[in-house]
């Protein structure tokens, strides 16, 4: 298309342009989520811009938004650390908030959710306080000391590494909140009632490590290998933000037409992929749903502009 080369269409046009992720205009109109598309994310390619969406829309498709989507995942981005590097961004959930020895907490230095269970956590990321008028659990801040290292990795690197610069780290949890900007008081008061759960293996709070649903977070000795002690300095924090997959898409049928604003197919268009709606979505996010859902409706549209849908 930077050519300026047209190309006509003999059977159908499909747009399988992604989500729009990359827009904070359009990000924040369809998720309503605070540093949803955070400036230096790696994790959601620039190319995203909701394109799709914009060039159904202008022919009158369905812009569907599911309410409430737990396609969610909190993140951080941990800047180049030498000339001409790249930044690396890590979903959060897949490792650090599964494992011992961490917990996350809002600016206030309170718990909101069980940390190994994703979807758990995103209700409370969309819950608004009114008086206050803000969102009181974004951002996040991930909580950890160096008994998580002696075992587990940040950042995707190898366990052992060196800690990015980048990170917040103090010898005590007053000095990591100061840095954080997160309330010192809460802080304290949260990690010394979390270390009492992890002595006790029951987490009385959010029953973290009762859900079986990640491996890193079944026991792997008696009692609860999901809780682990945050005791041991430094003591490391990095603030995290939600990011993932598209809430709104364009709205289509079970060929992958997409739907006309009067509830009937638009002919010879089609959309896949986080180009379209999920409307198949249920209680939360499976990985490689985004990949499944394009190749099997890409399959399903060029099956239906050969006749054989």
């Amino acid at each position: 298309m930077g050519s300026g080369e047209l190309i006509a269409a003999c059977r159908g046009v499909l747009l399988a342009t992604g989500g729009y992720g990359a827009d904070p205009q359009m990000s924040w109109e369809f998720e309503q989520l605070p540093g949803f598309a955070h400036e230096g994310s790696e994790l959601i390619p620039q190319s995203l811009t909701g394109d799709g969406l914009v060039l159904g829309g202008e022919i009158g498709g369905i812009v569907h938004k599911v309410e409430n989507s737990l396609r969610v995942m909190l993140s951080y981005t941990i800047p180049a650390e030498a000339p001409g590097g790249t930044a690396t961004s890590v979903h959060a959930g897949i490792v650090e908030l599964c494992s011992p020895h961490t917990l996350l907490v809002n600016r206030h230095g309170r718990r909101f959710a069980d940390e190994t269970f994703f979807q758990g956590i995103v209700p409370q990321l969309r819950l608004f306080d009114p008086e206050r008028h803000e969102y009181p659990n974004l951002p996040a801040y991930l909580i950890f000391d160096a008994q998580y290292l002696e075992r587990y990795s940040v950042a995707n690197r190898p366990v052992g590494s060196v800690v990015p610069r980048t990170v917040a780290r103090a010898d005590t949890l007053y000095e990591l909140a100061a840095t954080l900007r997160i309330e010192p008081g809460g802080l304290q008061q949260t990690v010394s009632r979390f270390n009492r759960f992890a002595a006790s293996g029951v987490d009385e709070d959010f029953h973290r490590g009762e859900h079986q649903w990640k491996l890193a977070s079944r026991p792997r000795q008696p009692g609860n290998g999901s809780l682990g002690t945050v005791e041991k300095p430094p003591f490391y924090g990095i603030e995290l933000h939600p990011a993932g997959g598209s809430s709104a898409g364009l709205l289509t049928d079970a060929h992958a037409r997409v739907i006309h604003q009067r509830r009937r197919p638009i002919p010879g268009l089609y959309a896949s992929g986080n180009a379209a709606a999920a409307t198949e979505q249920g209680i939360g996010y499976q990985a490689g749903l985004s990949l499944a859902a394009a190749m099997t409706f890409s399959y399903l549209a060029v099956r239906h502009m050969l006749g054989h849908g």
